[in-house]
């Protein structure tokens, strides 16, 4: 199968805003709408380890409505149920569409390994127009220079649909680099100036990398259908006791699970991030 990955050009035009970050290439994508994310051990290697057995097993079933609700049904009762977002639905048939290829997607996608260009989508929890109409609120809320710039830079599927979710932490990001260049960020200018996007590529790893994240605390998710970050995955940073002026960085610092201890680890914590807005404008002069 040669044509999961769609024509970006032409989705472009049909997506709210003009930038299409579901389904980018054949590294990049997103299941976070999905509930990709909503499961127990959140690590990379786990999640591959799943998706790897759903689809092995997927490879194996009728594509019939009962075979297919045969296989929803052996997926719940054979994987962990724990979901840290409860209301925020976990679909079965998250998978790789395309085996030769490993990029997060739809198992019952009409394009997808054995399914012969029949779309069984309509089988799933949200039905199939949910799955072909609904767009995060990144898509909404970023402009179209900043998706443009972030879906060029991401680094893998996994850490994609972690951080493209994450509009209110990605806006501050643009928002500071845009006051300190003095003018909007121009994505050509930027996807094509060399080592440019590499620091935009380094804020994806700060999902699992950030020193700060509460110790013990899962990798935080967020909840792109209530458009809320699951409020149990950190806490408020009082910045009173710590005898500082809140950072301008706390969206970031929210998003990322952050955890301090004291004003010398805040102000750490916002030179790191202020190196990467250095970096980047640094390449961009």
């Amino acid at each position: 199968m040669n044509n999961i990955i769609p024509n970006l050009e032409a989705l472009d035009q049909k997506t709210p805003g003009q930038v299409y970050l579901c389904q980018v290439n054949y590294h990049v994508a997103c299941g976070a709408c999905c509930g990709l994310y909503n499961i127990k051990d959140l690590s990379e290697e786990n999640l591959v380890t799943l998706l790897n057995r759903r689809t092995d097993v997927f490879g194996k079933t009728q594509r019939s409505e009962e075979d297919i609700d045969g296989f929803a049904d052996f997926i719940s009762r054979t994987e962990s149920r724990y979901r840290p977002l409860k209301s925020f639905h976990h679909c079965p048939f998250i998978g790789f569409p395309d085996r030769n290829k490993p990029v997060v997607g739809c198992l019952l996608h009409p394009l997808a390994d054995g399914n012969d260009g029949v779309d069984y989508r309509g089988l799933s929890y949200y039905g199939g127009y949910a799955c072909r109409s609904y767009f995060c609120p990144t898509v909404y809320q970023l402009p179209y220079n900043h998706k443009k710039i972030l879906r060029v830079a991401a680094p893998n599927w996994y850490l994609y649909g972690l951080v493209i979710t994450e509009f209110e932490m990605l806006k501050r990001f643009f928002e500071i680099i845009e006051s300190r260049l003095g003018k909007p960020t121009d994505s050509d200018t930027a996807i094509h100036t060399p080592n440019a996007l590499e620091p935009i590529t380094q804020i994806f790893f700060l999902k699992t990398t950030w020193p700060y994240r509460k110790k013990g605390a899962p990798i935080p998710i967020n909840d792109v259908i209530n458009h809320q970050t699951y409020e149990f995955l950190w806490e408020s940073i009082d910045y009173h006791k710590l005898k500082l002026k809140p950072s301008i960085w706390t969206p970031v610092f929210h998003a990322l699970n952050s955890i301090f201890t004291s004003a010398q680890e805040v102000m750490k914590a916002e030179e790191q991030l202020d190196r990467l807005v250095h970096q980047f404008l640094y390449h961009l002069k």
